[in-house]
């Protein structure tokens, strides 16, 4: 049998070993709970789709893209409307109706499709990368939604800087 010596200890002695005690189980709490948010923060990140909007205004490639930074496929993506005030010349007040995307790979990036519309009139004449240009100086915030793996659906919103015309990811919010 195993016996276990006993050492003779003093109460001010026991009291500081029962205050380091608890001291050290406090704080195996703290770094527990640490740990805790950061494997769900990390779990929360592999759920969710990081998307980015871009306007380029290169000649060869002149358009509005949508990148997928993460390693997450996105699926189902809208794009909802986007107004836009332009000059007088393209018509002034226009409506972008943007082609749903059925999917995006992760590190994938893809142009938009849109129609342009004044009111509920198709402006045919307009050729879309014409206008890209005439976005450079206009505030513009571009709300999509898509879903991911589990079918979970999020609601993402950019916003595009006017001093530097980049867009940034403004909120994400899920849906169901």
């Amino acid at each position: 049998m195993l016996t276990i010596p006993i050492l003779p200890l003093s109460p001010e002695h026991k009291d500081l070993l029962i205050l380091i005690l608890g001291l050290v189980a406090v704080s195996g709490l703290i770094v527990i709970g640490v740990l805790l948010r950061l494997w769900l923060r990390e779990k929360h990140r592999h759920l969710i789709p990081a998307l980015s909007v871009s306007v380029n205004h290169e000649a060869l490639a002149v358009g509005l893209y949508i990148e997928n930074q993460s390693d997450v496929p996105a699926k189902n993506i809208v794009i909802q409307d986007l107004n836009v005030v332009v000059e007088i010349a393209l018509g002034g007040a226009l409506t972008l109706r943007f082609t749903p995307l059925p999917s995006l790979a992760p590190h994938q990036r893809e142009e938009l499709a849109f129609k342009i519309f004044n009111r509920n009139f198709e402006l045919r004449q307009i050729a879309p990368d014409t206008v890209i240009p005439h976005l450079w100086g206009v505030p513009l915030e571009v709300r999509l939604t898509c879903t991911n793996l589990q079918n979970i659906k999020f609601l993402c919103t950019f916003q595009k800087d006017q001093s530097s015309n980049n867009f940034y990811s403004k909120e994400v919010i899920t849906l169901n």
